[in-house]
């Protein structure tokens, strides 16, 4: 029998399908696609506050691309508009951009973090100079726990 399920964002799949006879153990065929570039952004921030639940490893990391460009790009119409920040000024639209984007940033990581079964308070360790960022960007590197699922096991909402 076959079973059909949804993951967070509605994408459906087929958990017999997901896990063909061929493919077992650790590298089985992950049931949940990951998320386009345009997808994960939307998710972030549909979800902006959202703490619970996972995100995929592509969410996050497409996410963190996003928010570097358009901070890159806010960075340099911000100069040219206003010109470049003297004394200690900061850039306006910088500014505003990185307000605008730091809870749905942590609201991401702390759901990568329930992605590979650690809790979100692991971002704290942020705070501890260049040790908790290495700890960190290693554990962001993790593959998801549902693609180490074996059959039956399900970690997303409605998988069995």
């Amino acid at each position: 029998t076959t079973q059909s399920t949804s993951y967070d964002q509605g994408a459906s799949f087929s958990s017999s399908a997901a896990y063909s006879a061929g493919s077992t153990g650790m590298y089985a065929k992950d049931p949940v696609p990951a998320p386009s570039f345009v997808e994960a952004v939307k998710t972030c921030f549909t979800k902006y506050a959202t703490f619970s639940g996972r995100a995929r490893r592509s969410e996050y990391w497409y996410f963190t691309l996003f928010t570097i460009l358009c901070s890159l790009i806010l960075g340099i119409v911000g100069n040219i508009i206003f010109g470049a920040p003297e004394n200690g000024d900061y850039n306006i639209l910088q500014s505003l951009f990185s307000l605008a984007v730091l809870v749905p940033g942590l609201a991401v990581f702390w759901r990568r973090m329930h992605d590979i079964d650690k809790s979100g308070l692991w971002f704290f360790l942020n705070l501890i100079p260049l040790v908790g960022w290495i700890v960190r960007r290693e554990q962001i590197r993790y593959e998801s726990q549902v693609s180490r699922l074996k059959e039956g096991a399900g970690l997303y909402p409605g998988a069995s």
